[in-house]
């Protein structure tokens, strides 16, 4: 097996075991990332093509994982691999649910989309939830 073979497998392993962990349907994924169709995600799942650079740093920020650990590098990750609040406790007590799994369909999505956002676009959206927040408990 040479290396752009063995890069790819690694890939296609790990999009199937992060979208498995999180309770996902390849359908999910591809409308997270914004994909015109399931069918391209679901050619990087079965080894027939394989995302672009691009495509592989919103995936990690949609995982909340490194690229590292994306590409099959977990000596540096952790123990917190597929976790949505980096699985520390502090996170666990005060926002309950550490995994992904765990949330309603709608909830991984905004959360899957609000990971790709750049600093400033979080940060608008924060703001909005934010203001709207007071108008929920009238």
């Amino acid at each position: 097996m040479d290396y752009k073979t063995s890069v790819k497998d690694t890939v296609k392993d790990m999009l199937i075991a992060y979208r498995k962990k999180n309770d996902l349907r390849q359908q999910d994924v591809a409308k997270a990332l914004g994909l015109y169709d399931s069918s391209t995600y679901r050619s990087w799942e079965t080894g027939r093509s394989s995302p672009k650079p691009d495509m592989l740093v919103r995936i990690a920020q949609m995982y909340n994982i490194s690229l590292d650990t994306l590409m099959g590098n977990t000596a540096r990750s952790g123990d917190n691999r597929f976790s949505v609040a980096n699985g520390n406790k502090y996170n666990e007590d005060v926002y309950g649910d550490r995994y992904l799994s765990k949330l309603q369909n709608n909830e991984k999505l905004i959360i899957m989309k609000y990971r790709q956002l750049n600093s400033e676009d979080k940060e608008k959206v924060g703001e909005f939830i934010e203001k709207i927040l007071p108008k929920q408990s009238n």
